[in-house]
């Protein structure tokens, strides 16, 4: 069970069933989030290329919501379109 806890004005904790993780990832579409923080396009252009050569993937969509602190407007799309996503990271 993973809690998710907001920071808004009251503190209520959320009980969220985790997506169970795929047993595979040959055949599925990969996308790829790049969440605006510094080098984060970089590191997940090497990392989506990493598992480009270890996987055979349908298909690797790319999504850039440009600035870190702001919510990001793909996630319905992300879900709608890809097997399993990677999330930006950076400093």
């Amino acid at each position: 069970m993973t809690f998710v806890v907001s920071p808004l004005t009251e503190t209520t904790a959320v009980a969220v069933e985790p997506v169970p993780r795929p047993l595979q990832l040959d055949g599925g579409t990969l996308g790829v989030h790049i969440n605006g923080k510094e080098y984060s396009e970089f590191v997940l252009h090497a990392i989506a290329d990493e598992l480009a050569a270890r996987y055979r993937f349908k298909e690797i969509l790319w999504w850039n919501k440009r600035y870190p602190a702001t919510p990001s407007p793909y996630i319905d799309e992300m879900a709608a379109k890809c097997s399993f996503v990677l999330n930006g990271v950076g400093h």
